[in-house]
């Protein structure tokens, strides 16, 4: 994933780059085109917070650049986000959508240079700002199972009722808990 795929940045302590998530290609291939802008006058946009996992990135992305179309290796977990992201419309997650348009996207693992030491320097200073410049942020942890389901639903129990409601200890729920975070 070098340089080559992408529009320098012409001051990285300042601009961003944004991608336009396309419709795939007819063999299904996941499609984007990456844009450059100030920080200051980006257009509204979604950030994407998401598990890198393991992090070799084995998934191709066909990405349009100032330097052509190349193909992007990204990692599972966001492939699956990317797909999920396609399939969903206005009334579905209106959160990405301003009227009939998908809105661009920030997503570290594709909107920075991850071979070039140098802009990352440049650019994760620069989060704080695109995460709170950002017209909503999508968290994605993983494709959604019963497990995570299930976490989500515990933690909710857990956040509405206090220690003197009595909730009894759920180790299943514990268990859901911990492969959410990770520790399994």
């Amino acid at each position: 994933m070098g340089s080559s795929h992408y529009y320098c940045l012409r001051e990285p302590a300042h601009e961003i780059r944004l991608l336009d998530l396309l419709p795939a290609t007819a063999s299904g291939d996941l499609n984007g085109r990456v844009r450059r802008f100030s920080i200051g006058s980006a257009p509204a946009f979604v950030s994407v917070s998401h598990v890198w996992g393991d992090k070799k990135a084995d998934r191709a992305m066909s990405l349009e650049s100032g330097c052509g179309v190349k193909n992007l290796q990204i990692s599972l977990n966001l492939e699956s986000f990317l797909v999920n992201m396609l399939c969903h419309t206005p009334e579905t997650l209106p959160q990405i959508w301003e009227v009939n348009e998908r809105l661009p996207m920030w997503i570290d693992m594709i909107c920075i240079d991850q071979l070039d030491n140098n802009e990352k320097a440049l650019q994760i200073p620069l989060m704080r700002d695109i995460y709170s410049k950002a017209r909503s942020v999508v968290v994605w942890i993983h494709e959604y199972d019963s497990y995570l389901r299930y976490a989500f639903q515990y933690l909710r129990r857990l956040s509405t009722h206090g220690p003197q409601d009595g909730i009894s200890f759920d180790p299943m729920g514990w268990d859901a808990i911990r492969r959410l975070l990770g520790c399994e």
